[in-house]
């Protein structure tokens, strides 16, 4: 009988040590799956981010674009005209 009991204690002490290590197990694993999601959610933001950059730069270069030809314009137009009046 004792030997019994004492198997039933060990067991008991087994199983108490397999849920603590179950339980830390799933601890970690929740705080893993957190800084998984954080960095997921940071890297969208992260890539948001850079498409907007992206589009105001391409904006930028649009406007650049135009600015120089309408810049290109007017000195042809003034030259034409100086060459108007200097005739």
């Amino acid at each position: 009988m004792k030997a019994t009991e004492k198997k039933f204690e060990q067991m008991e002490k087994d199983r108490n040590t397999e849920k603590a290590l179950r339980s830390k197990l799933e601890e970690e694993y929740m705080q893993i799956m957190q800084k998984h999601e954080e960095e997921v959610e940071l890297r969208l933001k992260f890539e948001e981010k850079l498409n907007q950059m992206h589009t105001e730069f391409r904006k930028l270069e649009i406007d650049l674009e135009r600015t120089t030809l309408n810049y290109k314009n007017v000195r042809q137009a003034n030259g034409r005209l100086e060459a108007k009046i200097g005739n």
